[in-house]
């Protein structure tokens, strides 16, 4: 039974271990990777800007990022008709 716990030198409590260290490194690398990514969502399509607090936020497909609202208007962007801030 020890035999078909291990799988060269490292057994199975080993694996499973470093299997979810490896999980977690990842989830949490690009959780981070993509909050910190666009603050405002330029639509290029319709040229209509969405920020964080808009519920169209993050169903924007095709974008530009901006880092301020000043940035979106300098590139003729427009705020969106219904504001929910």
């Amino acid at each position: 039974m020890k035999k078909l716990l291990t799988y060269g030198k490292m057994n199975i409590k080993k694996f499973c271990l470093l299997l979810i260290l490896i999980g977690l490194f990842i989830g949490i690398y690009f959780t981070n990777s993509y909050n910190n990514k666009c603050k405002i969502k330029g639509n290029t399509s319709s040229k209509i800007y969405h920020t964080e607090h808009s519920p169209y936020y993050k169903f924007v497909k095709d974008y530009i990022c901006f880092n301020n609202v000043s940035q979106a208007h300098e590139s003729n962007f427009k705020p969106p008709k219904v504001l929910s801030y």
